[in-house]
């Protein structure tokens, strides 16, 4: 009696635990735990998608914007968001040189191209410049000093040829605009673009001579640092043609990323910002 006693225990211990081995391994088990973790996936990639589009504000900038489709910032990031911009290229082996610093940080900027300096090295730093996201704007055929003032079938050969060569040459059409010198007093709401200006005006140019100067670089660099402080948005104004502003570029790049800065193309920022750039319309900055 005792002996049959222990056996039926022992069959009721051993159907317990199978039972217990069936319910743990059952495939719906498995099944609801993927669909929730689907579903819920699906969930938050609605969700991102949906701040996205409250971000951008409902506009869509139709420019060469070289970010994500539905990129998305925080307000700190946004607060230290800023643009770079390079005239008179492209000249590669400065260009390249500006491409050179920016990349390591997934930096870009708005290159403003001469027509008339397009060459085949040049097409070639375009094409990657282009593919790193960043723009290509125009500065007309010839940078003219007097565009402004000239006849306005002068300046829309200026405009166009310079247009022409550039989506030939890097195979996107320039939609941004920047006068020769930045002046357009003349042309304000006569121009099938934006107009360009900037806000920090760096003076490379005049500071050229200073190549191979890595203190009057640094200054440069520093001075750049100060001027885009707490002033998100901001335009800076360079150029790719020399080589004192590449070696202040491989400077100040480093630096803007130390300090938590993000340095976009014009067109980026205004996306990023939800800002619609009109045609005709002067911006020195890209406002929030």
């Amino acid at each position: 009696m005792k002996k049959a006693l222990i056996v039926f225990v022992l069959i009721i211990l051993v159907a317990g635990a199978i039972l217990i081995l069936s319910v743990n391994n059952r495939p719906d088990t498995v099944n609801v735990s993927a669909t929730t973790a689907s579903e819920t996936s699906g969930t938050s990639a609605q969700t991102v998608v949906k701040t996205a589009a409250v971000t951008s504000g409902g506009s869509r900038v139709e420019h060469q914007t070289g970010s994500p489709e539905n990129e998305v910032y925080t307000d700190e990031q946004l607060s230290k968001m800023i643009a770079f911009t390079f005239d008179d290229g492209p000249i590669a082996k400065f260009t390249n040189r500006v491409l050179d610093a920016m990349e390591p940080y997934g930096y870009t900027a708005t290159f403003f191209v001469i027509g008339r300096n397009i060459d085949e090295e040049g097409s070639k730093a375009m094409r990657r410049a282009v593919k790193m996201g960043c723009e290509i704007g125009n500065h007309t055929e010839n940078h003219n000093l007097k565009f402004d003032s000239l006849e306005i079938q002068t300046r829309t050969a200026e405009i166009e040829e310079s247009s022409a060569k550039i989506e030939k040459a890097a195979g996107v059409k320039p939609l941004l605009l920047r006068p020769p010198g930045g002046v357009c007093k003349n042309i304000r709401g006569n121009i099938d673009s934006p107009i360009i200006l900037w806000s920090v005006d760096t003076n490379d140019w005049r500071k050229k001579a200073n190549a191979g100067n890595e203190q009057a670089a640094q200054e440069l660099a520093q001075y750049i640092m100060d001027e885009v402080k707490g002033k998100p948005g901001s335009i800076v104004l360079m150029h790719d043609v020399y080589q004192f502003s590449a070696e202040t570029v491989e400077k100040v790049m480093p630096m803007l990323h130390e300090e938590g800065y993000i340095v976009k193309s014009v067109s980026s920022l205004a996306k990023a910002y939800g800002t619609a750039l009109e045609n005709g319309t002067v911006y020195r900055t890209i406002k929030r």
